[in-house]
């Protein structure tokens, strides 16, 4: 799908990453964050189907 088909953007880490992409959500960016010394990942994902996507829990 075209990232124009993009209708809401959500910003996630690795915890969650998995469960919003088995419940509809496209991967849309993997991002390397430096916090100081520390690294983590950013999963920037993408609602693409019509409709709201489904309610998930907040961790």
């Amino acid at each position: 799908m075209a990232i124009e088909d993009t209708r809401k953007l959500i910003k996630v880490t690795y915890h969650q990453a998995e469960s919003y992409i088995t419940h509809g959500w496209t991967l849309l960016a993997v991002c390397v964050c430096q916090d100081g010394a520390d690294q983590y990942a950013e999963y920037h994902l993408g609602w693409q189907k019509d409709g709201e996507p489904p309610l998930m829990p907040i961790y």
